[in-house]
């Protein structure tokens, strides 16, 4: 006599089987698990809600205990306070440092009449360490290629790139190999008006690190922490003197015994910026200037 089998007993280890498979798919393969996880939630919500306050009635939280509904109404008001508090203070002291920098700047290159162009940053590089990063600023804002990109006044941060559309732009850091040799001078840290004349002038270029590096005499004296400051006559002039880092190290150099290596570490990349400042000049036509 034959062994009948119901077919609900020959469904279930199909059923299993079918469910085992599609656990282990990626969830992009199985996109209609999303809505049938909402249709099934919408009767399951009310029970966990129950479930919630039952659990927070047995178990409260450390602090709430004994505390009315309008003191922690209270509490919660007071500390969204302080931090919009912190966050005013803080927003304040950067603005200051940004005037500061700006003011100090002018020292550099006076009588340039400079505008600064806020602009956020839009997109940044696939690993956020290194590359351009665009701008929602473009030619409608009056954006050019060769433009200067600063952080807080006085950091610059980079460079605009070519092929600047209508509404957006790239920004190349200044630490980019593609900037080549840049010209910068050293000041010392503590002596922030020094003689700009007799300041050591350096040629950095950029390593795969995020920093520049540059050689120099051995009998200069230079120290960690002093100041570098743009001085390349190839950058526009409302880029001179703007700070591109501080010396990190000095090592000797084993090629060149007479000189020792630098290394310069920018305090800011664009990378890790949500916004920057660009530098737009504005030149004067002067009457007598030009060919007749």
């Amino acid at each position: 006599m034959s062994r009948f089998v119901p077919r609900s007993q020959r469904a279930l280890p199909i059923a299993v089987g079918v469910t085992a498979v599609c656990a282990l798919l990626p969830a992009g393969w199985l996109p209609w698990t999303a809505v049938l996880a909402e249709i099934v939630s919408v009767p399951v919500q009310p029970l966990g809600d129950v479930a919630g306050r039952i659990s927070g009635w047995l178990r409260p939280v450390p602090g709430d205990a004994g505390e009315s509904q309008a003191l922690r109404q209270r509490d919660e008001e007071m500390e969204t306070t302080r931090a919009l508090l912190h966050a005013a203070r803080l927003r304040i002291e950067a603005l200051l440092e940004e005037i500061e920098a700006l003011q100090e700047a002018r020292r550099f290159h006076p009588g340039i009449e400079m505008t600064p162009l806020y602009a956020r940053v839009t997109g940044k590089p696939p690993d956020r360490s290194s590359g351009p990063v665009r701008i929602n600023a473009g030619r409608r804002h009056g954006v050019n290629p060769g433009a200067v990109a600063v952080y807080r006044g006085g950091h610059l941060v980079g460079r605009v790139a070519e092929n600047v559309s209508r509404l957006s732009s790239r920004v190349v850091p200044i630490t980019d190999p593609s900037m080549g040799l840049v010209e910068a001078m050293i000041l010392p840290a503590g002596d922030p008006v020094a003689d700009l004349e007799t300041a050591p002038r350096i040629q950095l270029v950029a390593d795969s690190t995020g920093r520049l590096t540059g050689d120099l005499d051995r009998e200069i004296e230079v120290r960690p922490g002093d100041i570098v400051r743009l001085a390349d006559p190839a950058w526009p002039r409302s880029a001179q003197g703007l700070i591109i880092g501080t010396v990190e190290s000095i090592e000797p150099n084993d090629l060149q015994p007479l000189r020792a290596s630098i290394t310069v570490r920018p305090r800011y990349q664009p990378q890790g910026l949500s916004n920057l400042t660009l530098i737009v000049e504005h030149f004067d036509q002067q009457v007598g200037d030009g060919e007749p």
